[in-house]
């Protein structure tokens, strides 16, 4: 008997096991699709969605069979999640080249602000070096050691 109860006690964890991997899966669908959707209403392809159901249920002889229909659940088949994820990828793979082209052309432009930078320190440095051999060292009188002030002032 113990062990009989140990068995379904086991099954059931299997189950709810199972269940929780279906429903992951379930919220992952959802997010793609929701990601979807909102994309969809920021490029306003909405609107051709709406037409393309409403056109499911002209033939519909009365109202209330046309709107019981559009409230039930539909679920999605995998040729329509398929063309939700390839849509997605295609998105994210534009996005991706654009973030990569943008990048590249501020690595470009980084280059060429260190090169400036490099330039103005090596003029900096020979400026640094002219004034030191012609007014520091090149204006000291060598018996007296005091700097001339005729050639600091030329």
């Amino acid at each position: 008997m113990a062990e009989a109860a140990e068995q379904a006690l086991d099954d059931q964890a299997a189950t709810l096991q199972q269940l929780r991997r279906d429903n992951e899966q379930i919220e992952r669908e959802n997010q793609l699709l929701e990601a979807f959707m909102l994309k969809a209403q920021q490029q306003g392809l909405t609107a051709q969605l709406e037409q393309q159901s409403t056109k499911k249920y002209r033939g519909a002889r009365r109202k209330k069979e046309a709107e019981a229909t559009v409230d039930t659940f539909q679920r999605l088949t995998d040729d329509e999640k398929g063309d939700i994820v390839s849509q997605a990828i295609e998105a994210l793979q534009t996005e991706i080249e654009q973030l990569r082209s943008s990048g590249n052309k501020d690595v470009d432009d980084i280059r060429t602000l260190v090169e400036e930078v490099d330039l103005r320190i090596a003029e900096t440095k020979k400026d640094t070096y002219e004034f030191k051999r012609d007014i520091i060292i090149g204006g000291e009188d060598p018996r007296t050691g005091k700097t001339n002030a005729e050639k600091v002032t030329r």
